[in-house]
Protein backbone atom coordinates (compact mmCIF):
# COMPACT_ATOMS: atom_id res chain seq x y z
CA UNK A 1 0.00 0.00 0.00
CA UNK A 2 1.25 3.47 -0.91
CA UNK A 3 0.14 6.66 0.74
CA UNK A 4 -0.79 8.81 -2.25
CA UNK A 5 -2.95 11.89 -2.46
CA UNK A 6 -4.20 12.76 -5.95
CA UNK A 7 -5.41 16.33 -6.41
CA UNK A 8 -6.83 17.57 -9.69
CA UNK A 9 -7.35 21.35 -9.54
CA UNK A 10 -8.78 23.17 -12.51
CA UNK A 11 -7.10 25.98 -14.44
CA UNK A 12 -10.25 27.66 -15.73
CA UNK A 13 -11.55 27.75 -19.28
CA UNK A 14 -8.52 29.61 -20.55
CA UNK A 15 -6.38 29.47 -17.42
CA UNK A 16 -3.00 28.59 -18.81
CA UNK A 17 -1.84 28.30 -15.21
CA UNK A 18 -0.48 31.75 -14.57
CA UNK A 19 -1.37 35.01 -12.88
CA UNK A 20 -2.75 37.34 -15.53
CA UNK A 21 -5.05 40.33 -15.81
CA UNK A 22 -8.73 39.59 -16.44
CA UNK A 23 -10.03 43.04 -17.44
CA UNK A 24 -10.59 43.85 -13.73
CA UNK A 25 -13.56 41.49 -13.47
CA UNK A 26 -13.35 40.71 -9.76
CA UNK A 27 -9.59 40.84 -9.42
CA UNK A 28 -6.89 38.77 -11.06
CA UNK A 29 -7.61 35.06 -11.65
CA UNK A 30 -4.22 34.16 -10.09
CA UNK A 31 -4.38 30.41 -10.81
CA UNK A 32 -0.67 29.93 -10.08
CA UNK A 33 -0.96 31.68 -6.72
CA UNK A 34 -4.04 29.63 -5.83
CA UNK A 35 -2.53 26.26 -6.83
CA UNK A 36 0.98 26.72 -5.45
CA UNK A 37 0.66 29.17 -2.57
CA UNK A 38 -2.88 28.64 -1.24
CA UNK A 39 -4.06 25.12 -2.18
CA UNK A 40 -0.74 23.37 -1.45
CA UNK A 41 -0.53 24.46 2.23
CA UNK A 42 -4.23 23.62 2.70
CA UNK A 43 -3.61 20.09 1.41
CA UNK A 44 -0.60 19.73 3.70
CA UNK A 45 -2.50 20.98 6.78
CA UNK A 46 -5.82 19.21 6.34
CA UNK A 47 -5.25 16.21 4.06
CA UNK A 48 -1.82 14.90 5.03
CA UNK A 49 -0.05 15.94 1.82
CA UNK A 50 3.71 15.64 2.10
CA UNK A 51 6.66 17.38 0.54
CA UNK A 52 7.42 14.67 -2.05
CA UNK A 53 5.39 15.95 -5.00
CA UNK A 54 4.91 15.20 -8.67
CA UNK A 55 2.68 17.03 -11.12
CA UNK A 56 1.11 15.86 -14.35
CA UNK A 57 -1.65 16.93 -16.66
CA UNK A 58 -3.42 16.38 -19.96
CA UNK A 59 -3.42 19.05 -22.66
CA UNK A 60 -3.59 22.47 -20.97
CA UNK A 61 -3.07 20.72 -17.61
CA UNK A 62 0.17 19.26 -18.99
CA UNK A 63 1.27 22.74 -19.91
CA UNK A 64 0.43 23.87 -16.38
CA UNK A 65 2.33 20.98 -14.77
CA UNK A 66 5.50 21.61 -16.75
CA UNK A 67 5.20 25.40 -16.39
CA UNK A 68 4.81 25.21 -12.63
CA UNK A 69 7.72 22.78 -12.34
CA UNK A 70 9.91 25.06 -14.46
CA UNK A 71 9.02 28.21 -12.53
CA UNK A 72 9.05 26.58 -9.08
CA UNK A 73 11.51 23.64 -9.24
CA UNK A 74 11.80 23.59 -5.45
CA UNK A 75 8.19 22.33 -5.18
CA UNK A 76 8.14 19.17 -7.30
CA UNK A 77 10.37 16.16 -7.96
CA UNK A 78 8.87 15.24 -11.32
CA UNK A 79 6.55 16.69 -13.95
CA UNK A 80 4.75 15.11 -16.89
CA UNK A 81 2.76 16.56 -19.76
CA UNK A 82 0.38 14.33 -21.72
CA UNK A 83 -0.14 16.11 -25.05
CA UNK A 84 0.38 19.53 -23.53
CA UNK A 85 2.19 22.26 -25.45
CA UNK A 86 5.86 22.03 -24.44
CA UNK A 87 8.76 23.55 -26.36
CA UNK A 88 11.87 21.45 -25.66
CA UNK A 89 14.12 22.61 -28.48
CA UNK A 90 14.46 26.22 -27.33
CA UNK A 91 14.22 26.30 -23.51
CA UNK A 92 15.03 30.02 -23.47
CA UNK A 93 12.07 30.88 -25.76
CA UNK A 94 9.02 32.51 -24.18
CA UNK A 95 6.03 30.22 -23.76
Amino acid sequence: MHDVLVVMPEGGQVGFYGNWWNHAAGGPPAWETFHLDELRPLLERHYGAGTRRAVAGLSMGGFGAVSYAARRPDLVRAAASYSGPVHLLHPDADA
